[in-house]
């Protein structure tokens, strides 16, 4: 089993590679709403499983203000990332300049986001936990997301 830090640096890649595209792509608006529902799909149940594996511990340090603090922002970021993903699900606008302008500045947050959390959110998970408990994390995540996914598929057959 990986550790957390692979996992979510590898989603983390795939993620900023998605949001490149939606960006790029401003033409075709099939396109841009095909790649804006894959990023946002992927990116919602990546990030409720990574509060629940990784913020709840990183909110655990009691010790540490650093960590606790880290925890803590990283659920405000994951909520102006949902935000920004249901006013983009609103608009059916995508090659508009305001609904490039709104994933633009998503694309912005989430290189922000991605940066300050393979650096000091990472440094922090080596401090605080030995490599078996960032495997569990890891485990921890991923039970995370498959339950999110069922959640996801609940909700979209009962509506």
């Amino acid at each position: 089993m990986p550790e957390i830090t692979d996992l979510l640096r590898q989603e983390h890649d795939e993620a900023l590679t998605l949001a490149d595209r939606l960006c790029r792509e401003e033409e075709d608006a099939k396109a841009r709403r095909e790649i804006f529902h894959q990023l946002k799909d992927a990116l919602t149940l990546h990030s409720r499983a990574e509060e629940a594996a990784v913020y709840e511990a990183l909110k655990g340090c009691k010790d540490d203000d650093e960590a606790v603090k880290m925890g803590h922002e990283g659920y405000v970021e994951h909520s102006l990332v949902d935000y920004l993903f249901e006013k983009l699900t609103r608009s059916s606008a995508t090659t508009s300049p305001s609904w490039s302008a709104h994933a633009m500045v998503l694309k912005e947050l989430l290189e922000h986001h991605v940066e300050e959390e393979q650096g000091e959110a990472f440094d922090l998970l080596e401090k605080h936990f030995d490599a078996a408990a960032r495997e569990k994390m890891a485990q921890a995540f991923l039970v995370a997301k498959d339950s999110a996914a069922s959640s996801a598929k609940s909700s979209r057959s009962a509506a």
